[in-house]
């Protein structure tokens, strides 16, 4: 006699995702760059002291053979991390943990760490009163 069983599915990878994953950060980085000269002109427009240090700029000493627009590349490149960090937040959030993970996570403290493995037990003491409990409470209502 032969038992038939349900072949194991092998885990698909998903082989877009780095790539999405870069699609995303360059669309990102020329949004950036297109909001960045309009987020500068009203920060400069609010505060007179920082168009004063935008105006100076590319002017100082050290900094004379910068292009005249390298406030808006940096403001662009702070644009473009905020950015990239809210989209991994929220990518994070979407994707969640993975499932094989939850193996792990039901194991338990390794024996050798006898500081977790103490409070486990306790833990784990604390349930089963509380289920007793649970149990005595039940059993009295009936």
């Amino acid at each position: 006699m032969t038992i038939v069983g349900k072949k194991p599915r092998k885990k698909q990878r998903r082989r877009g995702i780095p790539i999405l994953g870069l699609t995303l950060a360059v669309l990102l980085g020329v949004v950036s760059y297109f909001i960045a000269p309009v987020l500068l002109e009203m920060a400069t427009d609010q505060f007179p002291d920082l168009k004063a240090q935008v105006d100076d700029f590319p002017n100082e000493k050290p900094m004379e053979s910068l292009p005249d627009n390298t406030p808006e590349y940096v403001v662009a490149v702070a644009i473009w991390l905020i950015l990239m960090g809210l989209l991994m937040f929220v990518a994070a959030g979407a994707v969640g943990t993975d499932p094989e993970r939850e193996a792990w996570n039901q194991m338990g403290p390794a024996p050798a760490n006898k500081k977790a493995v103490a409070k486990q037990l306790r833990k784990d003491l604390k349930a089963a009163k509380k289920r007793d409990r649970e149990r005595k409470r039940q059993a009295k209502k009936k």
